[in-house]
């Protein structure tokens, strides 16, 4: 009933992004056996910052698309919607999201929808599903738009004409508004204890030069909005004033004529951030249970030294 969003043309979504068609994208590179085993979740969200006050608010939102065959949820169907997100997401990682939520006292909200609705039209048709305070809101992107208003502050527009790409319909239509959909990060690990243990930005390589040639330099002045939120976000949950949390960034290749991958960590503060260490690793291979663990292991290796 439910599928994640897809990153996509957004003149055109029939036109997706491209992906390594021997290793796959990043997320499906984890050992979920081994993260088991030493007790680490990931999940990916979108968040906000308050560039006012350069803090990050209490509330997370995740968004999935609704199959078009759908028809005839109300504003009662909280149970149904909620069963759907358990289905997709996995009924543990959902448990352990709303733990590590509430021990953090933070809001997560699902916002489910179709991808073909016409958003110019303003229609109500965003679920909003709130799994830490069960409870359920159908919006209209107006109404979306006021709420990211409230936790964003000000406005930061993204440019002329908006996105290129976008992973839904309505984050490429709210692209070309003032208060657009929040950024996001793509891994965001946490233990048992609901501790956070790193945050991950993974980075696509599209072009035929090096691998070794990606760093954060290359990106920092055209997206420093993002790489500031990823860093006060990790504020949020920095382990102490001696240690921060490390920010990972993983540039991996969509030719699959590169057989490696960059590891960054990057520390400093938010608008000051620093390359610490790199390292070029070999790439994980779709369906290859060994390379999975061999990339999990000494990924969170990396992240504990």
């Amino acid at each position: 009933m439910l599928r994640k969003p897809t990153l996509a043309s957004c003149n055109d979504r029939s036109i997706k992004a491209k992906v390594n068609p021997t290793s796959g994208e990043p997320d499906s590179w984890f050992d979920k056996a081994y993260l088991n085993q030493k007790a680490i979740e990931v999940v990916g969200f979108d968040f906000f910052v308050n560039w006012t006050t350069l803090s990050v608010p209490n509330e997370i939102w995740i968004k999935r698309i609704i199959d078009e065959r759908v028809t005839g949820v109300s504003d009662e169907d909280f149970n149904k919607l909620y069963s759907w997100v358990r289905d997709l997401d996995g009924a543990d990682k959902v448990d352990k999201l709303i733990n590590f939520c509430n021990a953090n006292e933070i809001a997560c909200k699902y916002f489910l929808f179709k991808d073909s609705n016409p958003w110019k039209d303003d229609p109500n048709a965003i679920y909003e599903i709130c799994i830490t305070n069960p409870s359920i809101s159908i919006l209209k992107p107006s109404e979306v738009q006021r709420k990211i208003q409230v936790l964003r502050n000000v406005d930061v527009p993204i440019g002329r004409g908006g996105l290129i790409c976008g992973t839904s319909t309505l984050e490429c239509y709210l692209s070309e508004k003032p208060f657009f959909w929040p950024g996001d990060v793509d891994a965001f690990l946490f233990d048992r204890d609901n501790k956070v243990q790193a945050i991950i930005e993974y980075k696509k390589h599209n072009l035929n030069s090096p691998i070794e040639n990606q760093t954060l330099t290359n990106y920092l002045d055209k997206d420093c909005k993002k790489y500031q939120s990823l860093a006060l976000l990790r504020d949020k949950f920095k382990k102490s004033e001696s240690r921060s949390l490390p920010i990972i960034m993983i540039y991996y290749p969509t030719n699959s004529n590169v057989k490696h991958i960059k590891i960054e960590k990057i520390n400093g503060v938010y608008n000051d951030l620093k390359v610490l260490h790199s390292d070029v690793w070999d790439i994980p291979m779709s369906g290859n249970e060994k390379s999975k663990t061999i990339f999990t292991r000494k990924l969170l290796d990396y992240i504990m030294q």
